[in-house]
């Protein structure tokens, strides 16, 4: 492979890393629906 060739496919495959690992990192950040995930009480632990 030509040179320029690779700096192609190696800059548009670290570009879709960045992207998908920004992805990762904003559904992280949504907070988890109520009920499902939710604080217990200390009443609940007894």
């Amino acid at each position: 492979m030509p040179p320029r060739a690779s700096r192609l496919v190696t800059t548009l495959g670290l570009s879709l890393v960045g992207l998908w690992w920004a992805r990762q990192r904003a559904h992280s950040k949504v907070p988890s629906p109520q009920g499902r995930w939710r604080e217990v009480t200390e009443d609940e632990l007894g």
